[in-house]
C-alpha cells in the first residue's frame, strides 16, 4: 500500500486489518526455533531480505502512521524475527 492511501486511510481514521497480519497455526509450526520458513517468504520478503536491506529499532519507537509502538506491529511470515511497518518497510527490534 502506498503511502498516499495510508495517509488518507488515517486521516478518515480506517484502521487496516489484514489476513497477511495473523499467522495461522500450521504456519507457525513450519518455522524453526530460531524463527525462519523459507518457504512461506512471499516474493518481495525475500529479495528484501536478499539485499540485506533491514535495519535494527527500538520496539519503543512510534509509527508515523498508525502511532502505535512498533512492538505492535506484525510479524513476517517466513522469518518471524522480523516486523513489518505500516509503511512496508521490514525491520528487526
Amino acid at each position: 500500500m502506498n503511502l498516499i492511501k495510508l495517509n488518507l486511510l488515517k486521516f478518515f481514521g480506517i484502521k487496516i486489518k489484514t489476513k497477511k497480519d495473523k499467522i495461522s497455526w500450521n504456519e507457525f509450526i513450519q518455522h524453526t526455533d530460531t524463527g525462519n520458513a523459507p518457504h512461506l517468504l512471499s516474493k518481495k520478503d525475500k529479495e528484501t531480505l536478499d539485499k540485506a536491506n533491514i535495519i535494527r529499532v527500538s520496539g519503543r519507537s512510534v509509527c508515523k502512521y498508525c502511532k502505535k509502538s512498533y512492538s505492535d506491529h506484525g510479524q513476517v511470515k517466513g522469518a518471524l524475527w522480523l516486523t513489518r511497518l505500516c509503511d512496508g518497510r521490514l525491520v528487526k527490534l
